[in-house]
């Protein structure tokens, strides 16, 4: 995986970065990786790579398993079309808005602790929720409970 340059502050470019991460996955040779090749991947793990775009991950919307730890995502609306994930792993982050993942319902696997949530109603639609990492989040007392509640099948870790 490509590691940030020199400057901490580079944007890395997701789609190229993306493309190098699903040629290993699928060994197909860059630039002949088609739309059809990213409907078919159904785990990517691009993690510790400096990204902080997801432009570009849309399109992968077969996608079971995704695994983008320690980067710099803030921006979660390219994932929110990917409904088939079951386990989205964004430790390390500085994610703030997690309303994007409201509508992944198949979600069982969801881990965003050390981001910068403070708003966690858009999991209360997550019911098949079994495995929620919150630890180092700004997470009011109030909507902690309110998530106890409201998932009561789900370990959930604050």
């Amino acid at each position: 995986m490509r590691s940030p340059g020199s400057n901490p502050n580079e944007r890395i470019n997701f789609e190229r970065l993306l493309v190098g991460s699903v040629s290993e996955v699928l060994r197909k040779p860059l630039g002949s990786i088609k739309q059809t090749d990213m409907s078919r991947l159904v785990e990517l793990d691009v993690s510790g790579a400096g990204i902080s775009e997801l432009n570009g991950l849309q399109i992968a919307t077969g996608l079971r398993s995704l695994r983008l730890v320690e980067n710099q995502i803030r921006d979660l609306r390219p994932v929110q079309g990917l409904v088939r994930l079951n386990k989205l792993i964004l430790t390390g982050n500085n994610i703030e808005d997690v309303r994007p993942l409201a509508r992944l319902v198949n979600l069982t696997e969801l881990h965003l602790n050390n981001n910068r949530i403070n708003d966690v109603e858009a999991f209360l639609n997550l019911q098949n929720l079994v495995d929620l990492d919150l630890r180092n989040n700004r997470i009011p007392q109030n909507q902690r409970a309110l998530l106890r509640r409201e998932l009561p099948n789900c370990e959930i870790r604050f």
